[in-house]
């Protein structure tokens, strides 16, 4: 019963090898790599491109409401206190930057919340840090500048990066269980240092 098999099993039983290729935005680093050692036989291609959206009709508008900020009786710390021991954290691992690709912890980080998922109180970002404390939230809406940050959108991550002269002599931390495949090979493009390690935030 097909029903009952994992994507893994179902992909071993259908392709015995050749290509497959997926969304680099929503397949994990760490996933990707299990997918390559579970099915070395297979050519695994990650598409940097929203392949759907040329033939999704009527595809529904993402939802994007303001961001919004509790108080402190909620957070029960500063958002301040916690780029503090996450800048600390940095400093412990030598790495130059921190890329949190948990929308979760980006919330949790800068005491935010939002409403781009239905029941669900997120606003839908990541978010790059310095050691210095310097934070860029990557995605968001400029409902977020708000809170006194800086927002990219990722049509403009590759500027960032310029910008940033983030390349080989440089060492970031990223989870590898919420890193986007797509993230993952532009950083592994510039010859970037990755320290791949479990979100230390959540």
């Amino acid at each position: 019963d097909s029903a009952q098999l994992s994507a893994f099993e179902w992909i071993e039983q259908t392709a015995a090898s050749g290509a497959i290729g997926f969304d680099g935005w929503q397949v994990s680093t760490a996933l990707y790599q299990q997918m390559q050692k579970r099915l070395p036989n297979i050519q695994f291609v990650p598409l940097d491109d929203d392949f759907l959206a040329s033939f999704w009709e009527n595809r529904p508008e993402p939802k994007a409401e303001e961001a919004w900020w509790p108080d402190l009786t909620v957070t029960g710390q500063t958002s301040k206190a916690k780029i503090a021991d996450t800048v600390a954290g940095l400093k412990e691992e030598q790495a130059d930057f921190a890329l949190i690709t948990s929308a979760e912890s980006v919330n949790w980080l800068l005491n935010m919340r939002g409403r781009d998922l239905f029941h669900t109180p997120v606003k839908l970002c990541y978010a790059l840090i310095s050691q210095s404390g310097e934070l860029v939230i990557i995605g968001a809406d400029s409902s977020v500048e708000a809170g006194g940050y800086q927002t990219v959108s990722f049509d403009h991550f590759e500027a960032l990066l310029n910008q940033l002269e983030i390349g080989e002599n440089t060492r970031i931390s990223c989870d590898p269980g919420t890193l986007p495949v797509a993230l993952y090979h532009r950083l592994e493009q510039r010859k970037v240092d990755m320290c791949l390690r479990d979100e230390p935030i959540l």
